[in-house]
């Protein structure tokens, strides 16, 4: 069973999530509303206390970590071979499973992310924050929180100044619902910035949502700025990472599994796993290793975490979809 086992895991999986590529197709995204959303805020009966980071250690600020953001922190249907309840059958995961499993120990990570971020950013960056707040996260991870607020259409040509400045003040709208949510963590707050999706056109993308180089780089330029001036903000590259990864880098990853799909903007389960271990990598670097003293220790190490986390999900699901009194199948 071991051997079939590998032997599966080596092969492209196919996707079925026809009607989430049918909206992802859409051209342009809905941003305008009239009206801003209520601020954010925790869930009701009063606000939510939260430990002084100055008084947990490194490791316990990663005890509740939220990941918040669009189809990647969602996971956009990723699914990976796990052998579960005498089988072996594909499970579907988020970023946050992958984090789960790089970041180790008993962090408990949710997960506050859409596949309709594109359709109206104005809605969808408030509302995943205020799902995040109310799981009392410790650390947040918003490592393509930002991407909307710098990609969709503006109804400005592209490469245009009223393009540019339509997307500058898009992303200052999503920097500061993300300032607003680092004043209630006592923890980290992990931001990625914006990736070269252009290859992407004509597959997920129309040129219209893609911003041109030179205002891609100004605004990760204001992104690093701004994370530079936050003592508790950590800067993941995720536009050096997506660049490795479509340039055929593997980051430890077997050749036989893919780690982007055919659409060229979305990780797979593998894929998933280089991500966070990159996200552990860059709060390693800023904080230290007693900052993740249970990281995975390479990519083989991450993926067999992810399988055990589940295969005991599916397990657990099992048990209670079963009858009373019903035994083990």
């Amino acid at each position: 069973m071991r051997k079939a086992f590998d032997s599966m895991h080596g092969r492209r999986t196919r996707w079925a999530a026809t009607v989430v590529l049918a909206g992802l197709a859409v051209a342009g995204s809905a941003v305008g509303r009239t009206s801003p959303p209520a601020p954010m805020s925790p869930a009701a009966g009063g606000p939510t206390v939260l430990p002084e980071a100055s008084e947990a250690s490194p490791a316990a600020m990663l005890s509740r970590v939220a990941a918040v953001g669009a189809s990647v922190t969602h996971g956009f249907n990723a699914q990976i071979l796990v052998e579960a309840r005498g089988r072996i059958q594909p499970a579907i995961l988020s970023l946050g499973d992958a984090l789960a499993a790089a970041v180790g120990g008993n962090a408990e990570v949710s997960v506050a992310g859409s596949l309709f971020f594109f359709r109206d950013p104005e809605h969808w960056g408030p509302t995943l924050l205020r799902q995040a707040l109310e799981t009392r996260p410790t650390s947040v991870v918003a490592v393509d929180y930002l991407f909307w607020f710098g990609y969709g259409s503006t109804g400005h040509p592209p490469g245009t100044e009223g393009d540019a400045t339509a997307r500058r003040q898009r992303l200052e709208r999503g920097l500061s619902l993300l300032a607003e949510l680092a004043n209630q963590i006592p923890g980290h707050l992990l931001v990625g910035d914006l990736p070269d999706m252009s290859g992407a056109v004509g597959r997920m993308l129309s040129a219209s949502q893609v911003p041109d180089e030179a205002t891609r780089r100004r605004l990760n330029d204001r992104i690093a700025a701004w994370v530079a001036e936050r003592p508790s903000a950590v800067l993941v590259p995720l536009s050096a990472i997506m660049e490795q990864l479509l340039a055929g880098e593997r980051f430890g990853a077997s050749e036989a599994v893919p780690l982007l799909k055919p659409d060229r903007l979305h990780p797979t389960a593998d894929g998933l796993v280089v991500v966070a271990r990159e996200i552990v990598a860059r709060l390693v670097a800023a904080r230290g290793r007693a900052a993740v003293p249970d990281a995975a220790a390479d990519h083989e190490a991450a993926i067999r975490r992810l399988r055990a986390r589940l295969a005991a999900r599916i397990e657990a699901a099992a048990r209670e979809d079963a009858p009373a009194g019903a035994g083990a199948s």
